[in-house]
C-alpha cells in the first residue's frame, strides 16, 4: 500500500479519492466560521518509508479542485487555512503555507503522522464542501 492521505489514525479510510473527498463541512451562513480537522498521512505497510524525491523535505498543501470558483487565498479575511502537527500550530503556523513533514515518513500504523487542519472561509452557504484536497510535494517509496 503507498503512502496517503487517511480520516483515520489506523490508516483504513483513505481520502482524497472520488468516493472519499477531504470533506469540510461549513455550518455558518454567509461562511465567518472556522472548521478544524484532523487526518493522517502515512502507510499501513511497515516496510516501507516515504521521503522526497528531489526536494529537502516532504511537504504537504491543501489545493482547491474547482477551477471555477473566484475565491483568491487571503490571510486577513480569508478564505484561508493552517496547517500543523499538534493542534496548537493552528493558532501560530502561517496561514495558505505548506507544512513540512521532515526528510522522511516511515511507514506502518504506530507511524502516521497526524496533520491539524483550520480552515476559514467567509464566503460559502451552509454545506458539504469536498473541494479541497491534500497534496504532498513528488515523494517516493523506498524500502525502510
Amino acid at each position: 500500500m503507498s503512502f496517503a492521505f487517511y480520516s483515520d489514525q489506523n490508516l483504513t479510510n483513505m481520502l482524497n479519492t472520488t468516493d472519499k473527498p477531504l470533506t469540510v463541512t461549513m455550518n455558518v451562513s454567509g461562511g465567518g466560521a472556522t472548521v478544524d480537522l484532523i487526518v493522517y498521512f502515512g502507510s499501513p505497510d511497515n516496510t516501507k518509508k516515504a521521503v522526497p524525491a528531489s526536494d529537502p523535505e516532504i511537504t504537504v498543501d491543501i489545493i482547491d479542485t474547482d477551477t471555477n470558483n473566484t475565491h483568491t487565498l487571503d490571510p486577513n479575511n480569508g478564505p484561508w487555512y493552517v496547517l500543523g502537527l499538534s493542534p496548537g500550530d493552528l493558532d501560530t503556523n502561517t496561514k495558505n503555507t505548506s507544512l513540512s513533514l521532515g526528510t522522511q515518513v516511515l511507514g506502518g500504523v504506530a507511524n502516521a503522522v497526524p496533520i491539524y487542519i483550520r480552515i476559514f472561509e467567509p464566503e460559502q452557504n451552509p454545506a458539504l464542501w469536498e473541494d479541497l484536497q491534500l497534496k504532498t510535494n513528488v515523494i517516493r517509496v523506498d524500502v525502510a
